[in-house]
């Protein structure tokens, strides 16, 4: 079993001005690399493949026809020994896709879902948080998202349409 999660993709520009951000190399800080730079909805955890598609199912069924979402970020922050860069109007994405797939995967820890692009962990400074990228994009599909990352490396495979493990939700 491999780590599942929803999630949204910034575009490429947003991710090119995301990079542009200052990144200082410091002592016990551990940056994020870029291809987990993804906000993510809701994580799933352990999940057995047998399950993927009924997620997938139900979380398509749950944004028929919902329009495409406007996204932003707001200053970096420090939560939970990481820096962060929350995500602005994406509050009831969460809630939809935590409704929809919580019959599927229930949630046994209940706690507040930040969905954040996370850019480093570690001892955050004070002097890193602030940082705004100023562009934002139009999210017009939520990602399942297999992460198989060890500390040997990033491994992520994101769901193509093909494998019908992308959810388009706009009309």
């Amino acid at each position: 079993m491999v780590r599942l999660s929803f999630a949204l993709r910034p575009t490429p520009q947003v991710l090119a001005e995301v990079a542009a951000l200052p990144r200082p190399s410091l002592p016990k800080v551990v940056g994020r690399e870029a291809p987990r730079w993804l906000v993510t909805l809701r994580p799933l955890g352990h999940v057995p493949a047998a399950i993927w598609q009924p997620l997938l199912d139900a979380v398509r069924d749950e944004l028929a026809g919902a329009a495409p979402l406007p996204v932003a970020f707001g200053p970096s922050l420090r939560r939970y020994q990481q820096l962060d860069l929350p995500t602005l109007r994406c509050d009831e994405l969460v809630a939809t896709v935590l409704e929809a797939s919580g019959p599927l995967v229930p949630v046994t820890h209940p706690q507040l879902l930040y969905p954040d692009l996370v850019l480093a962990s570690g001892r955050i400074p004070a002097e890193l948080t602030g940082w705004r990228p100023s562009t934002g994009w139009t999210a017009h599909e939520v990602l399942l998202v297999a992460d198989r990352s060890s500390p040997r490396g990033t491994r992520l495979e994101r769901r193509r349409a093909d494998d019908v493990r992308r959810i388009t939700f706009d009309r």
